[in-house]
Formats: C-alpha cells, structure tokens, sequence
C-alpha cells in the first residue's frame, strides 16, 4: 500500500484528487507512467471516486502499452472496470493480463500455447470452481472484448468442448463461467470463428430451451425469439435472456422514433448506410465523461474573433454520429445550455445511440437520419459541427464538407476527422488486395481470415493490424478492411480546399506523443501553421494512422 511516494516525499493518503493527478502527471512526464498508474490505482482501490482520478488512470492505460500488470491494484481496477464514465477498454485489457499472470490461467494458456488447445480446455473446465472465485478475470470478460488472443484461443477451445460435451453445463460453476463468456461474445458480436464439425453439430442441434447457452456461445440467439425469461430455471442464464430480449426490445423501439430529414438518393450513402445498418459501428459500452462546458470553454478559446463568447445557447451539429459515442461525450462536454443534434445515414446505429444517451441520462442531444448530401432539408444553421470520421466515407469527400460549411453560421467552428492519405496508404494497398477473395459481406470468411492473421501473420504490416484495437470485434472488423467505400484525403488537399472556403485553420486535435515530436521538429510557434504539419508528416508518414483531426472557423 501506498502511503507516501519516497522518491519525492509526496504524501498519496492526504493528498487532493486534483494533487494527486498533478503528481501522476508529473511521474508521467519524467518517463514512470508504471508508478502514475499504480499511485491512481491504489487510490482509487482505496475509494477515490473523483472524476479527473478515474480519468487519468483510463487515460494512462489507454496511452502506454507494456505496463508491468502484477504491481497493479486489483481492487482499483475492479472499480473501474464497473464504471461507465471511464473508457474501460485499456483497462479491461489489463486486468486481463493481470488475471492471465496467476495461477491456474498462467499454467493452462501456456499448456495451451505448448501444446493442445483442447487439452488445456479440458483443464480450464475441471477448474471452473476456481476460476469463478477470480471476479477480476470474470469482469474483464464480461467488460470488453478481449484483446489477449492466449486467452481468445483458450476460450474458442473452452466452447468447442461445452459443444461436444454439453453434459458439463449441468455444473453450475460451468454454467456460470459460460454465461461470462457468452457475454463476451456479445460484445466482439461472435468473431471467433468455428470449423466445420462445430457448424455440423449446430446445425443439428435441437432448439430447445436445454440449447440456449450452447448456441449464444456461437452467437446464434434464434432460441430466444419470443421466449419468456421466467420459463428458464438457471438464474444466470435467465437473466442473461431477460438482458438480451429488453435490450432487443429498446432498440426496435429507439429506431421506430427516431425522424427523418430528407431522402437518401446517393447510391454511396444507400450503400455506406446498409452497412452501418448491418453492422452498427462501434459497439461502444462505456465511455469517459468529460466535465460540463468544459469542452464549450475550448471552442469558445478557439473562436478568435470572439464569435462565440456572446452565445449563449450553442446549436451544434455531431454530423455522421453513428452509434453516438462521440456525440454523448460532445453533448455532456458542451453542457445542459447546448442544443446538440447528431444525425446519421444508419437508423440502427441511431437507434443504439439513443439507448446509450438515455443510459447516460444525456438530455441535451437529439437524433435524426439524414444523408449529408442533404443537410440543408434540417433548415437550421449551426454555431458548432463536429464531422469526425465521416467525410471520407461520402461519395466526395470535399464536396460533403462544402454541404456542411453551407449550414455553419458566420464565424462558427468545425471539428473535422478524415483519414490521412499518406497514413493510410499500405493499409488501403492490403485491402485491395483482400477484396480480391472476399466478399465483405461474408461474416464466416472474415473471421476466418482475423484467425489465420492472428496465427500467422504475413508480415510486420499484418502483424500491425493485429494489434489495432479494431480488430477484435466484427463491425469493428468489417470497418477496418472491408468498408464499402472509402477516400482519404492529404494535408495538401484540406489545405487547398480550407483557402478555396475562405476558412481559417485553428488547430490539430493530435496525440500527446504526435504532438511532442511535432514541436520537436516545428517548434511551438507552427502549432497553428497547417503548413508546417504538412512538412512534418512528410517526415513523419505514420504520424496519422488514426485519423487527422482538426479545427477550421468560418469567415465572420
């Protein structure tokens, strides 16, 4: 337990949630993110429920890799992982290490990696007992998709034999560990893949209610369908269902509500939208939560000409907000006075948007389906929009930007994320390459190909998409190689493209780490210089792999 930091006399157990983050922060920058964490962990463990805490702890995890996990609080990371205000992700991900570090899981996946998969499935079964009693290993499996393919391998081995021998779910320690991992895959939407023998024996396997667990193990929900939960004896299992059919419910019925601007003509949007219909992107639980008006006061120290100190009641516009992750966290950032308004091609992914904002009791955000080539049809004009990873997935990338700058207010701000060209270039070539052999509608020869990359990847570049955090849930999978359409931009183009529109450039929202090597190299003054980054990206191509995202105001 950490009652003093002796390196530098810091007193942890006294000190202010805001100190303790400062002295976090501090540790960070001179090169100890290891004992950042562990400080914010045991604290937290110890009952800090302080919002910048939390965040600073998801913060840390989410920004380095390679944490020793052993050191770490369970405890603190057990709180966290039941916390939705938090981005759980990086957590979820260390707390499953940590619990893949301990005996039994450390001698079984290593069985499993030196040996046969099925045999150290057989023992993780003979000791389901033990491993229920490890609540951190069953709620980072319940949490988040697993991102540990050890551990991924060992539980694809673990459902084949519950399929071959589904006698062992009799065992009410087996049941419960397999309810965990049907929760599981609920949340990677079934993307480890099957062979042929276990297609068979589904194919063949009854529909009764004896049947459930066995087939939500692979995803198949069809004994559900008009189920009551109260005609299932197992507690778990029923209110595994009672979950499952209530959040169908509130889905069919967020959908039904939600209104239309406009037809959708464009024979891109009509296919960029059925995919998002077919696969919501991304299935997003948690999230973390900023502080009201805090990100209004950014915009509004953005705005140079002081356009938007003397409004009063922001109108802002999420356009593409897709499953609402980002438009939640925009709405609670700007604050109750602001009247936020995301729209989306998908009618599904708005749907989950509005369980989500209603989950977290978001009250400022309204939601509508509209393509953006039509965005006039809202008849409104905005202080504020926000197109974050949109504009390259439109049939014209520029000329979508043009539509949007039309309902922006004189002075007003935009927020715009579009993949980089340059960033994305070898991944576009492998795509193509992809596209040659699958149809990317086809779920099973996707999750085939994730498996046969997981084992045996090609090359470094292969082994990189591996390790995107993208890759390890289907819709995630389905956006990341097989996207209908897709056109990145350069620097050079927005560059024109922002002179052409009069627009002035304000800032790039870029990584803390792309950031340091910037001004590394440019210097502080070229921040606001969209020139300079143009030159540090040539020097630097992998500087955007996620995406550019940066901040242009309109003429007054």
């Amino acid at each position: 337990m950490f009652d003093r930091d002796h390196t530098s006399g810091f007193n942890l157990r006294r000190a202010s949630p805001q100190a303790l983050v400062n002295h976090a922060l501090s540790l960070e920058r001179s090169g100890d993110p290891q004992s950042a964490l562990e400080i914010l962990l045991e604290r937290i463990g110890n009952g800090v429920k302080a919002r910048p805490v939390l965040r600073a702890a998801s913060n840390l995890a989410a920004t380095y890799a390679d944490f020793d996990v052993f050191p770490l609080s369970e405890p603190g990371l057990l709180r966290l992982l039941n916390n939705r205000t938090v981005d759980r992700t990086p957590l979820s991900s260390i707390a499953m290490f940590k619990a893949m570090s301990r005996w039994p899981l450390i001698n079984i996946i290593g069985a499993g990696e030196t040996g046969i998969w099925d045999t150290a499935a057989r023992t993780f079964l003979d000791s389901a007992d033990e491993l229920l009693e490890d609540s951190l290993f069953i709620t980072a499996l319940e949490t988040d998709p697993i991102q540990a393919f050890g551990m991924e391998s060992l539980l694809i081995a673990v459902r084949a034999r519950l399929l071959r021998e589904p006698a062992q779910l009799n065992s009410d320690a087996t049941m419960r560990i397999a309810l965990a991992m049907i929760r599981q895959v609920d949340l990677n939407e079934a993307v480890w893949p099957q062979d042929d023998s276990e297609t068979t024996i589904l194919k063949n396997l009854p529909l009764g209610e004896a049947n459930i667990a066995l087939r939500a193990l692979y995803g198949d929900y069809t004994p559900i369908k008009g189920l009551s939960p109260t005609d299932i004896s197992h507690a778990g299992l029923q209110e595994w269902v009672e979950d499952r059919l209530n959040a169908a419910a509130r889905l069919q019925e967020a959908a039904a509500a939600v209104p239309s601007f406009g037809a959708i003509t464009d024979k891109i949007s009509l296919k960029v939208g059925a995919q998002y219909a077919e696969a919501p992107y991304p299935r997003w639980t948690s999230l973390s939560v900023p502080d009201g008006g805090d990100r209004l006061a950014m915009a509004r120290a953005l705005s140079g000409d002081n356009q938007l100190r003397g409004v009063k009641r922001p109108d802002i516009l999420i356009a593409g907000c897709g499953t609402g992750q980002h438009a939640i966290a925009s709405a609670l950032g700007y604050g109750d006075k602001a009247d936020v308004l995301g729209v989306d091609l998908s009618r599904a992914s708005l749907a989950y948007a509005a369980t989500m904002a209603e989950t977290f009791a978001v009250r400022n955000l309204s939601l509508a389906q509209a393509d953006l080539l039509n965005i006039s049809a809202l008849d409104r004009s905005f202080d504020i929009i926000e197109c974050i990873g949109v504009l390259h997935h439109t049939a014209a990338p520029l000329e979508s930007w043009k539509r949007l700058l039309g309902v922006l207010k004189p002075g007003g701000l935009m927020a715009v994320g579009v993949y980089s060209a340059t960033a994305r270039a070898g991944l576009s070539k492998f795509r193509a390459s992809l596209e040659q052999d699958i149809t990317p509608t086809d779920d099973n020869a996707i999750k085939t190909l994730r498996r046969t990359m997981i084992d045996a990847p090609g090359d470094d570049f292969e082994r990189s998409i591996v390790q995107s955090a993208d890759f390890n849930t289907t819709s995630n999978l389905r956006d990341l190689l097989f996207n209908v359409h897709e056109i990145p931009l350069s620097l050079k183009e927005i560059r024109d493209f922002i002179d052409q529109q009069g627009l002035r450039f304000r800032r790039f929202e870029a990584p803390p780490a792309i950031n340091a090597r910037f001004i590394a190299t440019q210097g502080q003054d070229s921040l606001r210089d969209l020139e300079s980054w143009i030159n540090f990206e040539a020097e630097n191509p992998d500087a955007f792999e996620g995406m550019y995202v940066f901040w242009v105001q309109a003429s007054a």
